[in-house]
């Protein structure tokens, strides 16, 4: 944040809105931010319903993955399926769903003054932005679609089992 002025950060997940005051990350980000004097641009929203969450990734400009270690988040993907482009730790899942240069931008790990130019790239190029926001859409839509991946997930259960495809697609053993 300090690497981004003007910028507001906005953590949509968590404790309900209701235990923010009293949830011992939510007291940590609030003292952190406070620590580096960014306090009046962080915003702490809580968890919120899973309908919700399409219309808070669509307010973003861009959303901001930066894990330290391998996990994979499905809230990059989610962000890519509503059109907002990433920025990312290249690490885990992320290397997969983020295309570095074209749906967003990924930096390394635990680099502060990476995330922080990136961001500073990103929110200050709005064609830029706009041109990574309908590749990720495109991305979220062909590469992840619920019918892509229910191919790859019986593909994988075919293999296991031992099973190939005929030619009219019935399995045979």
């Amino acid at each position: 944040m300090r690497y981004v002025p003007g910028a507001e950060y906005v953590v949509v997940g968590g404790p309900s809105p209701e235990q923010l005051t009293t949830d011992p990350q939510a007291k940590r980000l609030r003292a952190l931010a406070e620590h580096f004097k960014v306090a009046d641009r962080v915003r702490l929203v809580g968890g919120v319903p899973a309908s919700d969450m399409p219309g808070w990734y669509r307010s973003a400009d861009l959303l901001v993955a930066a894990p330290w270690n391998e996990q994979f988040e499905l809230s990059p993907l989610e962000a890519m399926a509503c059109g907002v482009p990433v920025i990312g730790t290249a690490v885990g899942g992320l290397n997969d769903t983020v295309v570095d240069g074209l749906t967003g931008d990924l930096v390394p790990a635990r680099d502060p003054r990476a995330l922080g130019g990136a961001l500073r790239r990103l929110v200050n190029d709005k064609v830029r932005r706009f041109t990574y926001a309908t590749a990720a859409l495109d991305r979220a839509r062909q590469a992840y679609s619920w019918k892509r991946v229910a191919a790859q997930v019986g593909s994988v259960y075919s293999t296991v089992a031992g099973l190939r495809r005929s030619s009219n697609n019935e399995a045979v053993a």
